[in-house]
């Protein structure tokens, strides 16, 4: 009976082993998943069309295919459990029969086996790919007919290539620097805030994180950032040419169009302000010195994260709803007595250096100061 346990035990191992997919959900509680949808194709049914391009969800745990599949067609911010419908009649604005009296949507899971539970009984797992189809045709089984089936693992491939979208709760990370004028020698910029790693609540853009940022303000507020900064961190433009001022960047040196009042920001996102001392004859921007993007991601995340979401009020330490020198008092000891010290670090970082210092106690105690004034 043992041998048969531990033969047992074995091929549980093996089969868990050969998996390419967990199933568990990672320790904040979420999922990350793949999700795409084709639809109709009402001139060919032979050839479908895309109707959300292949993307991977971060999703809450316990949530189910309908949840998922909701939020996404609702263009919701946060996947809710219990959300979704146990049948779609219509998705991504095409309803059923379109091109026949049987035609409509059915979802697969990971490959095309037929899936016999409904979505709003399928629970998400980690890794597991949700395609929808718009099936045309069925046949003698009564099996939908795919059409040009897609390709899960290059799907999955490229939608790795690109960002998380995190549809868990309403707040997203980002990594935050910026660059000045270094008007002694252009070709040297100094560092004029971070690299730094925030929380920040969810719809705010590049210029509103900038403008909190820039201001010292508590939090980040959607709609507060300006279309174009003439002026930062106490550098306008025209310091080492003409044509000298601020750029931002996303994650690498490729070239951003868009006003950053306009961009809104996403999970992970690194947002850095250059300020571009010269331009090329094609007039790009000529970065001396680039940054490393993955190193600086890296030094970040061995900091402190700092918390600016909407309900933060930084500074409070000991978490008493106010700021007073007892906050002071606690940071000035974590940063002595780190180990016997408990105090909200997200908040205490008071000038955002991502190192709790001495000078973040100095700061609380005068806002604590200035407060009781």
């Amino acid at each position: 009976m043992k041998n048969k346990l531990l033969a047992l035990l074995l091929c549980v191992a093996m089969v868990l082993a050969a998996s390419p997919l967990s199933l568990f959900a990672a320790e904040d509680g979420s999922v990350t998943l793949y999700f795409m949808a084709r639809g109709a194709n009402t001139s060919d049914k032979t050839q479908p069309i895309t109707s959300y391009e292949c993307v991977r969800l971060r999703v809450p745990a316990g949530t189910t295919v309908s949840d998922v599949t909701y939020a996404v067609e609702n263009n919701l911010d946060t996947v809710v459990s219990g959300s979704g419908l146990s049948y779609y009649d219509s998705l991504f604005g095409q309803g059923s029969g379109l091109t026949g009296i049987y035609s409509g949507w059915m979802y697969y899971v990971d490959s095309y086996e037929p899936v016999f539970v409904s979505a709003n009984e399928y629970t998400v797992n980690d890794g597991m790919f949700i395609l929808w189809e718009y099936i045309s045709d069925f046949d003698e089984n009564w099996n939908g007919v795919i059409y040009e089936p897609v390709d899960f693992a290059a799907l999955r491939a490229e939608a790795d290539s690109k960002p998380v979208i995190d549809l868990t709760d309403e707040t997203i990370t980002v990594y935050f620097m910026a660059r000045g004028a270094n008007t002694a020698d252009k070709t040297k910029p100094v560092t004029s805030f971070g690299p730094v790693k925030l929380t920040i609540d969810k719809g705010a853009t590049v210029s509103d994180i900038t403008y909190a940022i820039e201001n010292n303000l508590d939090c980040v507020t959607s709609g507060t950032g300006l279309s174009y900064y003439d002026s930062l961190f106490g550098q306008g433009s025209g310091l080492t040419t003409m044509y000298s001022g601020w750029m931002y960047y996303v994650d690498n040196y490729d070239p951003v169009w868009d006003y950053s009042d306009a961009y809104e920001a996403y999970d992970n996102m690194f947002i850095l302000w250059e300020y571009v001392s010269d331009f090329d004859e094609n007039w790009d921007a000529v970065i001396y010195d680039p940054v490393d993007f993955t190193f600086l991601r890296t030094k970040a995340d061995s900091n402190i994260t700092c918390n600016m979401t909407g309900n933060v009020l930084r500074g409070d330490s000991n978490g008493d709803g106010k700021i007073t020198a007892d906050d002071a008092a606690a940071v000035l000891q974590k940063t002595r007595f780190a180990d016997s010290i408990t105090i909200d670090l997200g908040v205490s970082d008071y000038d955002r250096s991502g190192v709790l210092t001495a000078n973040d106690a100095a700061c609380i105690l005068s806002r604590s100061l200035n407060n009781a004034a």
